[in-house]
């Protein structure tokens, strides 16, 4: 009897695709070390106003965004950009949910 090793296909693949993740999100950190903490506020404003704009803002976004500004005006760069790529990520992900979700109802049993 022949060894196919078939069961190492899904590792293969889930390898590959974790080597992908790693590289964009090491090319995302590469950018935003080189955007300004102004800029990545203003990034992250706009995100969310995309998200409210539609009705869709979620709970913590601007929470977020004020502790940009704050650890900005305090002088640290580092963090006012981490927080801002956090609230602007989280803008973008909510305008993507409100967009998917849009037509969404209740479930059928609740009916």
């Amino acid at each position: 009897m022949k060894f196919r090793p078939y069961f190492l296909i899904p590792l293969l693949f889930t390898a590959c695709s974790q080597a992908e993740i790693k590289s964009s999100a090491n090319a995302v950190t590469k950018v935003a070390q080189s955007v300004s903490a102004e800029q990545a506020i203003s990034n992250a404003i706009a995100a969310n106003k995309k998200a409210k704009s539609i009705g869709h803002e979620w709970r913590d976004t601007a929470k977020i965004i004020k502790k940009a500004k704050k650890a900005a005006k305090a002088g640290d760069e580092a963090k006012a950009i981490k927080l801002a790529n956090k609230a602007e990520f989280q803008g973008h992900a909510a305008y993507a949910q409100g967009i998917e979700q849009k037509d969404a109802g209740p479930a059928n049993f609740i009916k």
